[in-house]
């Protein structure tokens, strides 16, 4: 068991060295360049902590939290905010990777698998790699770590892991709206059977109340044209049918999420050639994993190549923790890979190329699609 958990901690930690090593760390004017446009008002947000913002966008402002914490903590350690993002950053990568290796422990798969799915969260560009070169899009960072807890709930039957997950996603992104109606489906469709109880559903009203009406008191009283706020929702919610953009525009934007979900879509096909003949048991886990991810993407995709754009790889990726659980779920009991070092030396170097994001990396051997995707 020692050696197990060794192999895995040195696994982490290499990669997690790779990807610092190569990785860009872009200073605040390089980072609206480069993927962080939204940046500027959570910026914002911590340089007026403790007081209100001033023009914030609205949508930002209900996000406003964990920008907020890090101005108050600016301000009384006088570190530079954008110094303090990068920090917190880093920590939340790697809350982000703890949390998901316990994830992986619990579903017990074998070693290749196992290794496979970690390199699938580790490389992807944008769970990353992103994340460090542009740090001040925290709230992303916080709703991914709330889905990991989400996960742990189920696999742990611990209700803490909920709640401390519902409002963390509350805090973080308007997203949480979707984890709680899901609360709601999955209590209704598997009644007594359902992990939740009536209280774990009031408890959980009451803590998404409490938590969207504070965001909504910072995000009123901290913006200052409130004109736009019903448009901005609706392009937003339906931008790809409202928004005009050409044939060449639907093509990038359906092409945008394989850059993340390129080698899981792989590791999928794999995994199903070598079962060939299954038999899916849905349970409340894994009926609650699927309808988020599916969620999640929807949401994004509907804003169109518009109004989304390339964020729709970042959005997209908030489904991606839940996908590797979902896939390893349903085929972890049917296929077994055999332990092979050579192949896996392999399969490391090939998911280390993936991680060479044109743009976040420091090694461009992609650049030509990032001429092409722009």
């Amino acid at each position: 068991m020692e050696r197990k958990f060794n192999k895995e901690f040195f696994l982490i930690i290499i990669s997690y060295i790779f990807i610092i090593a190569t990785n860009n760390f872009y200073n605040f004017e390089e980072s609206l360049i480069y993927g962080g446009n939204d940046g500027k008002f959570y910026k914002l947000i911590s340089e007026y902590a403790p007081s209100f913002g001033n023009n914030i966008e609205y949508i930002k402002g209900e996000r406003f939290l964990l920008p907020y914490l890090i101005g108050v903590l600016s301000k009384l350690t006088f570190l530079d905010v954008y110094l303090l993002y990068q920090i917190v950053t880093i920590f939340f990568v790697i809350v982000i990777i703890f949390l998901y290796k316990k994830i992986l422990d619990f579903l017990k798969l074998d070693y290749f698998s196992y290794y496979i799915s970690l390199l699938l969260l580790i490389f992807n560009p944008y769970l990353i790699r992103y994340y460090i070169a542009v740090p001040t899009i925290i709230v992303d960072l916080g709703f991914i770590i709330s889905l990991e807890l989400i996960c742990l709930g189920f696999l742990t039957k611990n209700k803490n892991y909920f709640y401390y997950g519902l409002i963390l996603s509350v805090i973080s992104r308007q997203n949480a709206f979707i984890i709680l109606v899901i609360f709601f489906v999955v209590k209704f469709f598997f009644k007594k059977k359902s992990i939740f109880s009536t209280k774990d559903i009031i408890i959980s009203i009451i803590s998404f109340i409490c938590i969207f009406s504070l965001n909504t008191f910072y995000a009123t009283n901290s913006m200052g044209d409130t004109t736009e706020v019903g448009n901005l929702y609706i392009t937003t919610l339906v931008g790809i049918f409202i928004i005009d953009y050409t044939l060449n525009d639907l093509f990038k934007y359906l092409l945008f999420p394989l850059i993340g979900f390129g080698p899981l879509i792989v590791y999928s096909i794999l995994l199903f050639y070598r079962t060939r003949n299954i038999k899916i048991i849905m349970n409340e886990f894994l009926v609650f994993l699927f309808l988020t991810a599916v969620i999640l993407i929807g949401i994004a995709f509907v804003g169109g190549p518009t109004t989304t754009g390339k964020n729709l790889i970042r959005l997209s990726n908030f489904a991606y923790i839940y996908l590797v659980v979902s896939i390893n779920l349903i085929f972890s009991n049917y296929s077994k890979f055999e332990k092979s070092e050579t192949k896996f030396l392999f399969l490391f170097i090939i998911f280390f190329l993936w991680s060479l994001h044109p743009t976040f990396s420091k090694i461009e051997i992609w650049g030509y699609l990032k001429n092409f995707f722009n």
